[in-house]
């Protein structure tokens, strides 16, 4: 890659909301990866790895401009920051030690590399503005800082290139999908759904999470297969995470929860790109008196996520996001939160892998741990998210002034453990 791409559309929305969190007291829209490693990791060798990287991904290194066209510029002489340290406490303490904290201004580079040392064990801790790439891309940009040759990848991909795959049938059936979306969603507002509220008031974001070992993560993967989900193991995480809601939050029979469910429109045999955000959301209403045992919470949600795919949501969620390319910061406002002024979600829920090249290794060591979450935008405010990295799951809840996470964590590892 001879020279630092555009940003597209995706890119733009991520753009969009950068600004929205920072006018809300939060810290930017960016995200961080924590990766335990059981070995010593060694400084010199970790600067040679990013200084190579910087070279074979230049926007590591630029920063976003946007006048007189969106683009990323290059910073002369900047190299990936890297900062080690000594670390005598756990995982969540360093996680927690990083998280929150204000992220560099998008015309500024945002990647930011970390290495927590302690005997016989390291700690990489990874962060970067959201718009730089999507979870999937940071999979890839691991390989590659773990060695895999970067002609292997996709690294940039044209933003023309998702609209065309997401139309599917061509313009018509796309413009029929985007103008139904946008009932469904005037609809669906009013009444708007279920949203959690609560009185305290904490601008902190925190992370709690649980982490399954290799044997207690196939066993998980088989009670998603019980569940009916064995293909789609993404619907079982995500029919667990309703009901947990639903039994934690408490709505009314009548109410409706609504979760933003992340979609990867990439093929997965196309091993790419790492810069463009390829992810976009399907808006999955369900109504509360279908959330009674896990089955059938999975089963309404696989029927739900199908008939959204069926009508073209995805597409039409994109084509929304992609007005941010265009629309002014006050209307693309307007467009986001709709008829009620405000974001009709308090819970979120995301699923991401790393499979580090399948083995669940990095520079030779064992990934014992792995934690991956982004900032949450507005309080009361939670996302669930499933992380994956090798044999491992680990799932968390991030909040931020949301007084039920704890209960919402341990209520989803019961059920994911088996409980009804």
């Amino acid at each position: 890659m001879s020279r630092p791409h555009r940003p597209g559309a995706g890119d733009l929305y991520d753009v969009f909301l950068d600004r929205r969190m920072r006018a809300r007291g939060g810290p930017g829209n960016g995200s961080q990866v924590l990766l335990q490693l059981d070995g010593d990791v060694d400084p010199d060798d970790l600067r040679a790895r990013l200084d190579r990287l910087a070279e074979a991904c230049p926007p590591l290194t630029a920063g976003l401009r946007a006048w007189p066209a969106w683009r990323w510029v290059p910073r002369p002489g900047h190299r990936i920051p890297l900062d080690v340290i000594d670390w005598h406490d756990t995982a969540e303490a360093l996680y927690a030690h990083h998280f929150g904290r204000p992220f560099l201004p998008l015309s500024e580079p945002s990647f930011h590399v970390v290495l927590a040392r302690s005997p016989g064990r390291s700690w990489l801790v990874i962060r970067w503005l959201h718009v730089l790439m999507d979870a999937p891309g940071a999979d890839l940009l691991l390989r590659i800082l773990d060695g895999d040759d970067p002609a292997g990848y996709r690294l940039v991909d044209e933003p023309a290139t998702l609209p065309r795959r997401a139309r599917g049938g061509g313009w018509l059936r796309y413009g029929v999908a985007v103008h139904n979306f946008l009932l469904r969603y005037l609809w669906r507002s009013l009444p708007a759904p279920f949203q959690h509220r609560s009185r305290a008031h904490d601008p902190e974001l925190r992370l709690l999470s649980h982490s399954f070992d290799a044997e207690q993560t196939a066993a998980l993967r088989a009670r998603a297969a019980e569940l009916g989900a064995a293909l789609e193991v993404n619907h079982a995480w995500l029919g667990l995470t309703f009901l947990a809601a639903a039994r934690v939050l408490r709505p009314g029979r009548l109410a409706r929860l609504l979760v933003p469910c992340p979609i990867n429109l990439r093929p997965p045999v196309w091993r790419g790109p790492i810069f463009t955000n390829y992810f976009t959301s399907v808006l999955l209403h369900l109504p509360a008196r279908a959330l009674t045992t896990p089955e059938a919470s999975v089963s309404a949600v696989r029927a739900a996520f199908r008939r959204a795919l069926r009508r073209g949501e995805d597409a039409a969620a994109f084509w929304i996001m992609g007005l941010a390319r265009y629309l002014p910061y006050p209307l693309m406002l307007l467009m986001s939160a709709g008829p009620t002024g405000r974001d009709p979600a308090s819970l979120y829920y995301s699923n991401v892998e790393f499979d580090l090249g399948g083995d669940g290794r990095l520079f030779g060591l064992e990934v014992s741990r792995c934690l991956a979450t982004s900032t949450v935008m507005d309080p009361p405010g939670a996302s669930v998210v499933f992380v994956r990295c090798g044999p491992r799951l680990t799932v968390e809840v991030t909040s931020r002034g949301f007084d039920r996470a704890e209960p919402l964590l341990q209520t989803l590892v019961d059920l994911l453990q088996g409980g009804d």
